[in-house]
């Protein structure tokens, strides 16, 4: 059944992480706390997070982590996760947004927001969230 289908994906993640090069751990990580959110395995998923980023700082696993902790209902602890992601990466467009809509919606520091809005945009002038999000607390104003 699908809870066996589970628990050998979650060998197979266990095994990869192991065998791993340090340029992979990170997305094999992400992968498998995933796989332990959708089996309500979230303290275990957290753990993972964590060990992981020990030694590795990479900015798609802290984003990663970032997004697990909104969706757990740590905002403060997120926060922290999107500072330390833009730490390594100044021009993450992804980490500033998510930085930015944090502060707008658990901190509801409209400010804060929009100057991580457009640091978004100045890193991506594509990013379309970004600019939807600029354009709906600005509306008077353009870019």
């Amino acid at each position: 059944g699908i809870n066996a289908e589970y628990m050998g994906a979650l060998r197979y993640y266990k095994k990869a992480l192991d065998l791993a090069g340090p340029s992979h751990k990170g997305s094999v990580a992400i992968r498998m706390a995933q796989l332990l959110v959708d089996m309500k395995r979230i303290d275990e998923a957290e753990d993972v997070y964590k060990e992981s980023l020990v030694n590795d700082k990479n900015v798609p696993l802290l984003l990663a982590y970032a997004q697990f902790l909104r969706n757990q209902r740590n905002p403060s602890q997120a926060l922290n996760t999107y500072k330390k992601a833009i730490s390594e990466d100044p021009q993450n467009a992804e980490a500033l947004f998510g930085l930015g809509s944090l502060l707008e919606e658990h901190c509801k520091d409209i400010a804060g927001a929009l100057h991580h809005y457009r640091m978004a945009i100045n890193a991506d002038p594509k990013h379309e969230l970004a600019i939807k999000k600029l354009q709906e607390l600005r509306p008077s104003r353009t870019l």
